[in-house]
C-alpha cells in the first residue's frame, strides 16, 4: 500500500535483497545464519528493529503469502481451478501442485507440503525474543519497556506462523529457543496441535500487555489507520481470541473481543470529529447496532459528553458511485483501514530508488492487472476462480432456514448485500466463470437500474485496475472478531447476542445502508431472529454462512470448517459444503472420512532426510498408501 510507514518501508526494500528468500525447502532447515546470530551484530535498538523488519520481509514473500492461501482458502469451496492441469494460461504454466490440492490428490511431494518459510519467520522471532532485552542492556536509548513491546510483538507473529503450522499439519516441531544450525532442530519431535496452541496462548496472555496499543510516531487520527500493518497489542487480541475459539476457551473469546471493540468504539470518538480522518478515506465508520441489542460496546463520548453505542464499521457504499468498503473506496486504499487489526502491507508503486513490493500470490491465484472491455476479462485472471455456485441470483426476501428448499436461501441472502457484486465478476453463459476480484481490483464501480433483471438493485459496473495486486493480505479485522464472539456466545447456548452481532455485519454490507441513521434500522430484507435462534443448527448456518461472504478468499473458509469437524466432531458440515466441488473424486465421505484427512502430510523427501537421523516423526496416517516406501 501506498500508505507505508517510510521507516518500515525502506528497512523493509533494503531487507529484501539482505535476507534469504528462497522458496519453502528443505525440513527445517535455519535461515539466515550469520546476519542474525553474530554478537557484535547486537548492539544497539536499530539492530532490534531492523530483524523485526525482517520478520515482515519474509512474510511478505511468494513462498510465504502462497501457503496462507492455499492452506486456507484452497480446499474449500469458495474456489475453483481456473485452468487445466498442465495448461498455460496468462500467468505462465499452471501450478500442477495448486492443482492436485485443489482436486484432493495431495501426495507429500507436494510444494504446499513444505514450510521453511514459517520456520524461518520463527526462528527470527526467538531470536529477538532472546536479544532485545540483553540489547536493552547496552543501549542507552533502548529501554526495557522499548524491549518488552518488541519481544510481544514477535510472540504474536510467532504465534501466528505457529497457528498457520497446526492448521495444515495437526502436530507440528514446536520450538521457542533460537537456533543456529540444523543440528539443534533434527530431534525435535512432532507436537500435537492442542498442545502447541495451549502454549502459544499462554505465551501471548503473558506478553500481551506490553505490546504496543499504537505504534511510537503513529497516534495522530490518519496515522492510527497504519497501525495494523505490525502485530500491536489489538492484533495479539485478535489471534488470541481465534487460538482460543480452537480450544473451546469461550469465555476467554469474549473478554478479548470486548477489549477490542470497546478500544475501537473509543478511537471511533476521537475519529468521527477529525477532518484529518475523514479527509483519508470516503467517510469515517458509522455504529452499527440492532435496536434490541442490549449488550453492544458503550461508552461516554469524551467529544460530545454523550453516550455512543454500537459497532464501529465501514459503510459499504458512500452514496456516490464508487463502492467503499475496506477493499474499495475511492483512495484506491484496500487496507491500512479503521477496521484492521492486522494485516501485511503492500506497494506495488515503486519509490525513490525504484524499489517496490506487489502481492505476487494474489497476482497468480486471483489475478494481474485486470481490465474491463464490453464486459470480458482481458484474460489477466488468475489459476483460481470463484465457485460457480456463488453467482446465482441472491436471494429475494426473508430467508428461511427453516425451509431448505426455499428459493430465496441462496449463498447471499439479499440481492443487496454488496459483497454479491463487488467479491467476483461473473462472466455468464454456461461456463460458470467467475473472476475474483476481492484484493486485485483498484476501485469498483457500483450502477443501480431495471437492465439484466436485475430490478433496481445494485452491481458493479466496472472495476479498476491501477492498484492491482497493491492490496494488503488482512488477517484479522473487526468483523472477524465481532463473529469470533458470536460463535463463542452461540457455543455457550446465548444466541440472541450472538445473532445480534452477526446482524450487524450483514446490515452494514446492504447497499441502501448509506447513513448513520441506517445503520440501526432493519433494510431491504431481514433476517427473522426468532427462526435462527430457535436452534444451535440454524445459528452455525447463520455464522459459517455470514463468515463464509464476508472473508470470501481470505484465507479462512477451510479452516472455519475444521474447526467445527475437529471440535464438535461435525463431519456434516464439511462434507455438506465441499460435496458439489469433489463429486468427481467420489463421495465427501469417502474424501473426508476422519480429521487425518483435514491435514496436509508432511513432505515426503524432508522426512526421508529427518528420519534418517533417527528422529520419530511418522507421516499422517491417512497418506499411507505405500507411496511412502517408493
Amino acid at each position: 500500500m501506498k500508505n507505508f510507514s517510510n521507516t518500515y518501508k525502506v528497512a523493509v526494500l533494503a531487507l529484501v535483497s539482505a535476507l534469504t528468500l528462497s522458496s519453502c525447502g528443505d525440513y527445517l532447515e535455519i535461515e539466515p545464519r550469520n546476519i542474525i546470530t553474530e554478537d557484535n551484530f547486537w548492539d544497539e535498538k536499530a539492530d532490534v528493529e531492523q530483524m523485526i523488519y525482517g520478520c515482515y520481509v519474509r512474510m511478505m514473500q511468494d513462498d510465504f503469502m502462497r501457503r496462507c492461501i492455499v492452506w486456507g482458502e484452497a480446499r474449500s469451496e469458495n474456489v475453483i481451478n481456473g485452468s487445466a492441469e498442465g495448461s498455460d494460461n496468462t500467468n505462465g504454466k499452471a501450478d500442477k501442485s495448486l492443482y492436485d490440492v485443489m482436486r484432493n490428490a495431495i501426495r507429500s511431494e507436494n510444494a504446499y507440503t513444505t514450510w521453511l518459510c514459517f520456520y524461518n519467520v520463527i526462528n527470527r522471532c526467538n531470536i529477538i525474543t532472546v536479544k532485545a532485552p540483553e540489547v536493552a542492556e547496552i543501549d542507552p536509548d533502548f529501554s526495557n519497556t522499548e524491549a518488552a513491546a518488541y519481544v510481544a510483538e514477535v510472540a504474536g507473529l510467532r504465534a501466528l506462523c505457529y497457528f498457520y503450522l497446526v492448521r495444515a499439519f495437526n502436530n507440528v516441531p514446536f520450538y521457542f529457543d533460537p537456533v543456529q544450525s540444523e543440528d539443534e532442530v533434527k530431534n525435535l519431535p512432532a507436537t500435537p496441535r492442542n498442545e502447541v496452541i495451549d502454549a502459544l496462548i499462554e505465551d501471548l496472555k503473558s506478553k500481551v500487555g506490553n505490546a504496543y496499543k499504537a505504534l511510537p510516531g503513529f497516534k495522530t487520527p490518519a496515522a492510527s489507520t497504519y497501525n495494523s500493518n505490525r502485530m500491536t497489542q489489538y492484533g495479539i487480541y485478535a489471534l488470541l481470541c481465534d487460538l482460543c475459539l480452537w480450544r473451546g476457551r469461550y469465555d476467554e473469546v469474549i473478554t478479548y473481543a470486548d477489549i477490542i471493540l470497546q478500544a475501537k468504539l473509543a478511537e471511533y470518538d476521537e475519529l468521527e470529529y477529525s477532518s484529518e480522518f475523514s479527509s483519508l478515506l470516503n467517510s469515517v465508520p458509522k455504529l452499527f447496532k440492532h435496536p434490541n441489542d442490549a449488550n453492544a460496546p458503550s461508552m461516554i463520548s469524551k467529544v460530545t459528553q454523550k453516550k455512543i453505542e454500537g459497532y464501529p464499521l465501514y459503510l459499504y457504499t458512500s452514496g456516490g458511485s464508487d463502492l467503499n468498503s475496506y477493499f474499495y473506496n475511492s483512495s484506491a486504499q484496500q487496507g491500512n483501514g479503521f477496521e484492521g487489526l492486522f494485516e501485511i502491507n503492500y506497494s506495488n508503486t515503486p519509490d525513490d530508488n525504484g524499489n517496490g513490493v506487489s502481492n505476487s500470490a494474489v497476482g497468480f491465484f486471483y489475478g494481474n492487472w485486470f481490465t474491463r472491455v464490453s464486459g470480458v476479462s482481458n484474460g489477466g485472471h488468475g489459476v483460481m476462480f470463484a465457485a460457480a455456485s456463488m453467482s446465482k441470483t441472491a436471494g429475494n426476501g426473508k430467508p428461511d432456514p427453516t425451509k431448505k428448499s426455499d428459493t430465496d436461501n441462496k449463498f447471499f441472502l439479499t440481492r443487496y448485500d454488496v459483497r454479491y457484486y463487488s467479491s467476483f465478476e461473473r462472466q455468464g453463459g454456461s461456463s460458470g466463470i467467475n473472476y475474483i476480484r476481492k484484493f486485485n481490483a483498484g476501485r469498483a464501480y457500483l450502477s443501480n437500474n431495471n437492465s439484466s433483471n436485475r430490478e433496481n438493485v445494485p452491481y458493479v459496473s466496472s472495476f479498476d485496475t491501477w492498484t492491482a495486486r497493491e492490496g494488503n493480505w488482512i488477517f484479522y479485522r473487526m468483523t472477524d472478531v465481532m463473529l469470533m464472539k458470536a460463535e463463542a456466545l452461540i457455543m455457550q447456548g446465548n444466541y440472541d447476542a450472538a445473532f445480534y452481532l452477526i446482524w450487524a455485519v450483514s446490515r452494514r454490507s446492504e447497499y441502501d445502508a448509506k447513513t448513520k441513521e441506517d445503520a440501526t434500522k432493519d433494510g431491504s430484507y431481514s433476517l427473522a431472529k426468532d427462526l435462527y435462534t430457535q436452534s444451535f443448527d440454524y445459528m452455525k448456518q447463520l455464522l459459517l454462512g455470514e463468515r463464509q461472504r464476508e472473508f470470501l478468499f481470505e484465507g479462512k473458509r477451510w479452516f472455519d470448517l475444521m474447526r467445527f469437524f475437529l471440535r464438535d466432531n461435525d463431519y456434516e458440515t464439511l462434507r455438506n459444503a465441499v460435496q458439489e466441488k469433489y463429486a468427481a473424486g467420489g463421495s465427501s465421505e469417502d474424501i473426508f472420512r476422519d480429521e487425518n484427512s483435514l491435514f496436509f502430510p508432511y513432505n515426503k523427501h524432508e522426512l526421508k532426510k529427518i528420519n534418517a537421523e533417527g528422529v520419530v516423526i511418522p507421516q499422517n496416517p491417512h497418506y499411507l498408501n505405500g507411496e511412502e516406501d517408493d
